[in-house]
């Protein structure tokens, strides 16, 4: 009934354990963490922390991940720590991370390169801390942004953002096995206007992905949920319009039976929140 919680703060990592009440067991510090984007137990019952961290007196992030005993008499000591990726010059930005059936430890986000050309890439390791899986996705565009990353249980990782140029964006989807191949891509966007692809969630036939666009008269924002399945097929589509204002940016979640759930932030004359409930019909 522990709750383990993990921040990232000064370049440091802090681990806390908290009762089933909420109480404070421990916190324990470890350096090298500076972002954290995932949490989990492994097989062996320790805790996994995946996200970013760089090397101290640089200026260069790497993939993070440590293993950390859970035992109250250890209180968070280390049991092992790794980095992956990463260059001179370049930096690493984790974005999501999670956990398949075995207990590999997974890692997405963007990398940048010294030629600052960005790309989506993903990094796993094993519950020893070996790296079992690494992999890149180079978009061709200017700019490329990631926004979430999940991990299904059989090991394919999933991340999506956008490609972005001066005057448009694409909002792009990838799939990866889990040695780190790209199994699949899907890209959204005709090249004309702003396509971005906000959420990425699992679903009981694969993956649902929500994108945000704009269109002009009348001015409004439409939400695409795009359904596919594992090896990438396109299964059906929700297309919402009319209901948002100027999206900022939005959340999706999907429940047991499929129904698609999104909320949103609008950049209204008075911000708001809105929320939608979509059935698999699209209702």
């Amino acid at each position: 009934g522990a709750i383990f919680v993990a921040a990232g703060y000064n370049h440091m990592l802090s681990l806390t354990k908290l009762s089933a009440s909420g109480s404070i067991i421990w916190t324990a510090e470890h350096e090298y963490f500076s972002v954290i984007a995932g949490i989990g137990i492994g097989p062996d019952g320790r805790v996994m922390v995946a996200g970013q961290g760089r090397y101290p007196g640089t200026y260069y992030d790497y993939f993070a991940f440590g293993s950390f005993y859970p035992s109250d008499e250890d209180q968070g000591f280390i049991y092992w720590d790794a980095h992956y990726g990463g260059v001179e010059g370049g930096h690493v930005n984790a974005i999501g991370a999670g956990m398949d059936a075995e207990g590999n430890m997974y890692v997405g986000g963007t990398a940048t390169g010294l030629d600052q050309v960005q790309d989506f890439a993903m990094c796993a390791v094993n519950s020893s801390g070996l790296q079992i899986a690494g992999g890149e996705y180079t978009t061709g565009a200017e700019w490329s942004y990631t926004y979430d990353f999940v991990v299904a249980p059989d090991g394919r990782s999933y991340l999506c953002g956008e490609g972005m140029e001066y005057s448009s964006a694409s909002s792009i989807l990838v799939c990866f096995d889990n040695s780190g191949g790209i199994s699949w891509t899907q890209s959204i966007g005709d090249g004309e206007g702003r396509y971005h692809g906000f959420d990425v969630e699992l679903t009981t036939s694969g993956v649902a992905f929500l994108t945000h666009h704009d269109v002009l008269d009348p001015y409004q924002s439409i939400y695409d949920i795009t359904f596919y399945n594992p090896a990438g097929d396109f299964l059906r589509e929700i297309e919402t319009s009319g209901n948002w204002n100027q999206l900022d940016t939005g959340m999706l979640c999907i429940d047991p039976s499929n129904n698609a759930y999104v909320v949103a932030s609008e950049q209204a004359d008075e911000r708001s929140i809105t929320a939608a409930k979509y059935d698999v019909n699209g209702n």
